[in-house]
């Protein structure tokens, strides 16, 4: 059994670490803007619509995956991924990538993204700060183990066709992983029994005020690690204006977004969400700071510092959401409970990429853009303050 749990958390990394390429957006930028004239907010914006449906697709997949199979669910994120890419290669007007990249690709991302943790973690009970780390470690990294090949293909032939290539390689391997993947035996999860204490239904939980301060908690967080990702190719072509050197910040940023979710899921699991939390919010609040300076500086060491440690304090909330789920509302309805705590990213898509964005076409300054967002992080460490004296009285 044991072995078999381990292949799915392999073929579940697998496929998260492709899904990852959501993250490689801010590639696409420059040569967007270059074809057709559009400006930053713009640009910004066609992230925002698809981490906005990638968030709907989360919540979508949580709440029909106890009524469709794995396996239904994957095909149908094959089929959004093929459909997107293809149609959005062919775009002519920004509407249209609105809805067939932000729409199409952002939707089949949530809903393979969801389905995938839910079924790999049914197989990790006891782990699943570990488990979702390490699966979430792909999908931070996949920013940086495909942008270089991206890149590649952009340099080469185009923007539109990057668009195709991956429109088809997806397709083909989520219809694979839709074989592939599979539920643990119900003998082995633990959503038959409570494990600790109860297992609340999604409107049960949304009754609880400790739920609304750790979403929104992590929205602070997400704000900031989406304003970053989405802007990181761009902050740094802005600075040295080297194409090679700005996939590299961008895929080096995906790397420690990936090892943040390893880390801080695993321990999660050790030393408690408390803890934790207090420690990624401290790093996220400094690296705000520190790639604010950067910018203003126009110094490229230390925004690759900023880079890193956005990187790792965003990454290491997304596990924490996973497993805050699974201890304070239990198992039963794991898949609908954390599809919404999951979607804490829906608010941050406006409050992050969007708004830098914004100030950035307003301002023409990264440095004044990070400033701004500097107010997520007030915002995060006053929400967490509220959370842990509201969890405190229920030990």
């Amino acid at each position: 059994m044991k072995r078999k749990a381990y292949v799915q958390l392999i073929l579940g990394t697998l496929g998260l670490l492709c899904l990852g390429v959501a993250y490689a957006w801010s590639i696409f930028v420059s040569p967007l803007e270059s074809a057709f004239g559009w400006d930053r907010s713009q640009t910004s914006m066609i992230f925002t619509v698809s981490m906005f449906c990638f968030y709907l697709g989360n919540i979508a997949s949580g709440f029909v995956s106890a009524r469709l199979k794995a396996r239904t669910i994957l095909l149908a994120s094959a089929v959004l991924y093929l459909s997107g890419f293809f149609l959005a290669s062919n775009t002519t007007t920004l509407f249209q990538i609105y809805i067939f990249y932000g729409v199409f690709c952002g939707f089949g991302t949530g809903i393979a993204y969801n389905n995938i943790l839910k079924t790999v973690n049914s197989w990790f009970t006891s782990s699943i700060g570990k488990s979702s780390g390490i699966m979430l470690m792909g999908f931070g990294s996949g920013s940086m183990v495909l942008g270089a090949f991206v890149t590649m293909i952009i340099q080469r032939a185009g923007w539109s066709t990057a668009f195709r290539i991956l429109g088809i390689l997806f397709a083909v391997l989520f219809t694979i992983l839709a074989f592939l993947l599979k539920d643990a035996p119900k003998t082995e999860r633990a959503d038959t029994a409570v494990q600790s204490g109860r297992n609340y239904t999604t409107g049960e939980m949304l009754k609880k005020s400790h739920c609304w301060y750790y979403f929104f908690w992590g929205s602070m967080l997400v704000g900031v690690g989406l304003a970053t990702v989405g802007h990181a190719s761009s902050c740094i072509m802005e600075m040295v204006n080297s194409p090679g050197l700005a996939a590299l910040y961008t895929g080096l940023l995906g790397v420690a977004n990936g090892a943040g979710r390893v880390i801080f899921g695993t321990l999660y699991d050790k030393i408690g969400y408390e803890k934790n939390s207090w420690i990624i919010t401290v790093i996220n609040t400094a690296a705000v700071l520190i790639t604010a300076g950067a910018c203003f500086l126009e110094s490229p060491a230390l925004l690759l510092a900023g880079f890193l440690l956005v990187g790792v304090s965003f990454g290491g909330s997304i596990p924490c959401i996973s497993a805050y789920t699974k201890e304070f509302f239990g198992l039963k309805h794991y898949g609908s409970n954390v599809g919404i705590m999951i979607a804490d990213g829906i608010p941050s898509t406006l409050l992050g990429p969007y708004l830098i964005g914004t100030i950035y076409s307003s301002t023409s300054s990264y440095g004044i853009a990070f400033s701004v967002i500097f107010a997520l992080c007030i915002g995060a460490l006053i929400l967490l303050a509220l959370c842990t004296r509201a969890t405190a009285k229920l030990k």
